[in-house]
């Protein structure tokens, strides 16, 4: 199984809690944007400016499609404008080409497959996850949280973002998810690096601004 990115991961743990329903996803969607948000980060794709902004970095010129795609939603506005604030008016259609784009991704890395399913109203795609990949996925953070060395910044990002959307409690054991927890608060105590506590905090203001958002416009 070929390596995957945090935003991958994510939505791995989704997609098996939702048994493939890509319909049935809706908060995870705005941690997918968040999770895509932080890669760009740390490819540069998105920089901080003198104020503190997160703005439009280097060009986006190849990469994973899923990517291009919240890069060009990006370039699209002001390049002044704070990444936060652009996706604000963030739109359904939007978020399903998002999620449609990462689950191409697993197809094609093996991590899952296309099934068309007969609906009430018609035909029904599923982004059924292979389990083997989760259960990968669940052994490789066990194992890092086992280690004495700090937390990778991916480990890091992904926990947290299993744990603020509540999936963290489906996959491992409440003495499990103490214990993660803990080990993050360390990893921002104690860690030399701004790098971490940079992504972690982009990754809570931009989650917390697409929700009000999302909640705004639902009502």
């Amino acid at each position: 199984m070929e390596t995957l990115s945090v935003t991958q991961e994510y939505l791995l743990f989704a997609l098996e809690k939702s048994k493939g329903k890509i319909g049935s996803l809706g908060e995870e969607k705005h941690f997918l944007v968040a999770g895509g948000i932080v890669e760009l980060g740390s490819g540069g794709y998105i920089v901080r400016n003198e104020k503190g902004k997160l703005i439009q970095g280097k060009v986006f010129e190849s990469g994973a499609p899923y990517l291009m795609l919240l890069y060009n939603n990006i370039s699209s506005k002001k390049k002044s404008k704070d990444v936060i604030e652009s996706f604000e008016d963030i739109s359904e259609k939007f978020l399903d080409e998002l999620v449609q784009s990462l689950c191409l991704s697993l197809v094609e890395k093996g991590c899952a497959e296309e099934v068309t399913k007969d609906g009430l109203f018609g035909k029904k795609k599923r982004c059924c996850v292979n389990l083997s990949a989760v259960d990968a996925a669940i052994a490789k953070i066990r194992d890092e949280f086992q280690r004495e060395e700090p937390l990778s910044t991916d480990t890091a990002i992904l926990v947290t973002m299993l744990e603020k959307s509540d999936l963290l409690g489906r996959y491992f054991s409440k003495y499990e998810s103490k214990r993660f927890k803990k080990r993050l608060k360390e990893a921002h105590i104690n860690n030399s690096n701004d790098l971490l506590m940079d992504v972690l905090n982009a990754y809570e203001s931009i989650s917390a601004a697409i929700v009000i958002a999302s909640t705004v416009v639902s009502h």
